[in-house]
């Protein structure tokens, strides 16, 4: 567990120092062994841990000379570049990000920031200009709440962190509030509570008695056109971009775990990381979610992960590959460890799926967990799907004609042009998936003044599902920028951090994103291969039949699932009818009873997690920080 924080007071009055005591008591279930604390003035920081962690160290560090003092977590993928970018050649430092950060901050100001290629949250104090400088990476990889008023700055890497301090009022924001019961993600700014915000990914804020200024420093669609000059190119160089962006993730250890799905993206990661380790001590460590022996024909729609994934397994050398098979705990036991673990109700269900996992290795002794997260926001995007809306939108009929020529005959690709342009003027795939926010909108469990009042039946259908006909480059913007993606890996986070694990995603390498996104659409978008680009720099890591396969098939995500959600479902519903006060403001419980009453096999997905949000949030309210 690392965690990290500080309050400054903007009135320059003295800050209450020896708040070790109070972080200790109210983060007592992390068994906090090591403190350390800064006090001058108006500011105080912390950095706490259960041990010493040298592949992502917390931590302080003050530059007296320079009147600097920096807080946080950092780890760094590019430190040969940005010692490079100093040109001081008595900096040496490199084992130090703390103190690279800082001369960094130094030479190039408030835009250095975009220079760093990593996973960080950090804040930096300048005693002469009097501001503090608060910064969070380009994909939200690490934390950063705060709570501002006239007269405080609270920030942490934990909300509670911020929640503790009696400033804090924690009073909650109804609009974060009624998202999330219905099950839906629309912020990177707000929490549950209304005066505790987030530092959205890719900003900086600057914080000085007379002013709070937030900046994005990092947007993926300012990446230069890549320098490639022929697909070739373009492969060799995808390939060298993966690879580094693995290898610089293992930091010099030899114990490395990874997620292992058999799919392509997770496929990838671990091959790769097996292939960098092989020769120090025999390989990683992989993990797999499958179904039990006795389950593996109940859900024959889908296909249980196993069998690819030992296939992949064996293809590497991966000699040490582990199979989890039931939820690491019930579902009740499970809310309450999120709620511990995470100090407020999330709505990806996170740990159902990987808290097995995430145990395993640590009981396997990995310093690293590696994951294939990240592939299908950008660089392994099916991008034959979404090419036809680019070259329609850019008025390349012939392209678009030519195009599914290629992909299905010409005959059936000319007949096939000409519905596509029928569905896309009729706006057909908008009308789908608006049918099916309708059909899901009828299960909300809201009560009715409240969806007239805030007209939430709207905003549920048109945000809850991808918006139609966007081009290649826009659905890769959005699905990047998603604020589901920062939520699973802000949760991943919170769950891994207080497992002492360090969790981490090569396919959302920032110097990777640039340069896939920075290629030319054409070269991504393969009439008759899906994932084209990324299947012929990694031809190597896959065994032949997995790496060819038309599609990606469904592997663990349902089929592990189903079992977990109907064989807990009615402690679930039981436990949903009980519901007290806490909930009544927002919820019908004359709705709930009929929900509950409805017997419909095809949605007990969407059943299960929405009924697991309203008990997540009873359990918050009658358990949350006073």
């Amino acid at each position: 567990m690392r965690l990290t924080g500080g309050i400054s007071n903007r009135n320059r009055i003295d800050c209450p120092n020896k708040l070790g005591v109070q972080i200790t008591h109210h983060f007592n279930n992390f068994e906090l062994e090591h403190i350390t604390e800064y006090s001058k003035n108006n500011l105080y920081l912390f950095a706490a841990s259960t041990s010493e962690n040298k592949i992502s160290p917390n931590g302080i560090y003050e530059d007296v000379p320079n009147g600097l003092v920096i807080s946080g977590e950092i780890r760094l993928y590019n430190t040969d570049e940005l010692i490079d970018l100093l040109k001081n050649k008595n900096f040496q430092e490199k084992e130090n990000p703390f103190q690279l950060v800082l001369a960094l901050y130094l030479k190039f100001g408030h835009d250095f920031v975009k220079h760093l290629n990593g996973d960080f949250s950090f804040v930096i104090w300048n005693e002469t200009s009097q501001e503090l400088y608060c910064a969070r990476d380009q994909m939200g990889q690490r934390p950063f709440y705060y709570h501002i008023d006239d007269a405080h700055f609270i920030f942490s890497t934990h909300i509670n962190g911020v929640a503790m301090h009696s400033q804090v009022n924690k009073v909650e924001d109804e609009t974060w509030v009624l998202d999330y019961l219905q099950k839906k993600i629309s912020f990177t700014d707000k929490t549950i509570y209304k005066e505790i915000q987030r530092l959205p990914p890719a900003h900086y804020l600057i914080v000085t008695p007379q002013k709070n200024e937030l900046t994005r420093y990092w947007k993926l669609e300012d990446a230069a056109q890549n320098s490639a000059i022929t697909i070739e190119e373009a492969i060799a160089g995808l390939k060298l971009h993966i690879e580094r962006a693995v290898k610089e993730r293992m930091h010099e250890t030899t114990k490395i775990g990874a997620e292992l799905s058999g799919g392509l993206d997770s496929s990838a990661i671990a091959s790769i990381a097996q292939h960098f380790l092989k020769q120090e001590n025999g390989g990683i460590n992989a993990y797999t979610n499958a179904l039990p022996d006795d389950q593996k024909f109940t859900f024959d729609n889908f296909v249980d992960e196993w069998d690819k994934a030992a296939q992949v397994a064996n293809f590497s050398g991966i000699e040490r590959h582990f199979a989890v098979t039931t939820p690491a705990k019930p579902i009740l036991e499970l809310i309450n460890y999120e709620l511990k673990t995470i100090g407020y109700p999330t709505n990806f269900s996170f740990t159902a799926l990987q808290l097995g996992v995430f145990l395993q290795s640590k009981a396997q002794g990995d310093e690293i967990l590696f994951s294939g997260f990240g592939g299908d926001e950008l660089v392994t995007e099916g991008a034959t799907g979404r090419y036809p809306f680019s070259l329609l939108k850019e008025k390349h009929y012939f392209k678009l004609l030519n195009f599914f020529q290629q992909q299905k005959g010409i005959i059936k690709g000319s007949i096939y042009t000409l519905l596509f342009l029928k569905n896309f003027i009729q706006n057909k795939e908008l009308k789908y998936k608006q049918k099916l926010g309708l059909e899901r909108w009828k299960n909300i469990l809201l009560k009715d003044a409240l969806i007239d009042q805030h007209n939430l039946k709207q905003h549920y259908i048109e945000t809850h599902y991808f918006p139609a006909n966007q081009t290649l480059k826009d659905r890769s913007l959005f699905r990047i920028y998603l604020p589901a993606t920062t939520e699973r890996i802000e949760t991943g986070y919170a769950i891994t951090n207080a497992l002492g694990l360090n969790y981490t995603y090569p396919l959302l390498d920032v110097k990777l994103l640039e340069y896939y996104f920075g290629l030319p659409d054409v070269w991504k978008a393969n009439p008759k291969k899906s994932r084209y680009l990324f299947r012929k720099a990694l031809k190597e890591y896959f065994p032949a039949d997995l790496l060819n396969q038309a599609k990606p098939n469904n592997t663990f995500t349902i089929p592990f699932l189903m079992p977990m959600h109907e064989n807990q479902i009615q402690e679930l519903e039981k436990t949903v009818l009980k519901l007290h006060n806490e909930v009544e403001t927002y919820l019908d419980k004359k709705k709930i009873e009929i929900f509950i009453k409805k017997n419909e096999s095809n949605n007990i997905h969407f059943k299960f997690n929405l009924l697991k949000n309203c008990l997540n949030y009873t359990f918050f309210k009658k358990n949350k920080l006073n």
